[in-house]
């Protein structure tokens, strides 16, 4: 009996918004566009010429304009870390699947999006950092900031009036909710 598995990604709200998907030689030439799934089969059972297996896709993910390739990724396990590297397969998509012809069993395959010269790239393409938790942990630094030193002007970003203040945390909030989870 074949058995398809499916393995939710880490609770980072960054995992599918930030590179991580990188070649053979730990150059970032990627990013992740769904969960990773593998195929088993039960004892005694073959796959003799592979299977179309058809991972969905989070179609309301941000992609890195750097990225135009749809790409099968291998997940593997390196020191305790995952690493995401694409591998050369034949990959079609159905709008919000991406499909091709698998043989391996056991193995990890997550939709991506790579560069187009992935497999050549020597420097990375792309940014592994998260711009939305960058931006909250400045804020955060920065109010903390403001009310060691400020108590007259309790919860006011500095550099900001309070309204600005409000707006900006309600936006920072807003985006967090809606594209990170």
């Amino acid at each position: 009996m074949s058995v398809i598995s499916l393995v939710p990604h880490p609770a980072d709200p960054c995992f599918l918004h930030r590179s991580q998907v990188k070649n053979d030689k730990g150059i970032l030439v990627g990013q992740l566009l769904g969960e990773c799934a593998k195929v088993t089969l039960g004892a005694g059972e073959q796959l003799l010429n592979g299977v179309k297996f058809c991972l969905k896709i989070k179609t309301e993910r941000l992609v890195a304009e750097e990225y135009t390739v749809d790409s099968f990724v291998t997940r593997t396990l390196v020191d305790g870390e995952f690493v995401y590297t694409p591998v050369t397969k034949t990959v079609t998509s159905t709008g919000d699947q991406l499909c091709a012809t698998v043989t391996e069993t056991g193995t990890y395959f997550c939709p991506g999006k790579v560069a187009a010269i992935w497999a050549t790239a020597t420097e990375d393409i792309g940014e592994s950092k998260c711009p939305i938790m960058e931006l909250i942990a400045q804020l955060q630094a920065a109010e903390i900031a403001g009310m060691a030193g400020n108590d007259d002007k309790d919860g006011v970003i500095p550099g900001l009036d309070e309204a600005s203040s409000i707006g900006l945390l309600f936006a920072m909030s807003f985006f967090f909710v809606f594209c990170c989870t």
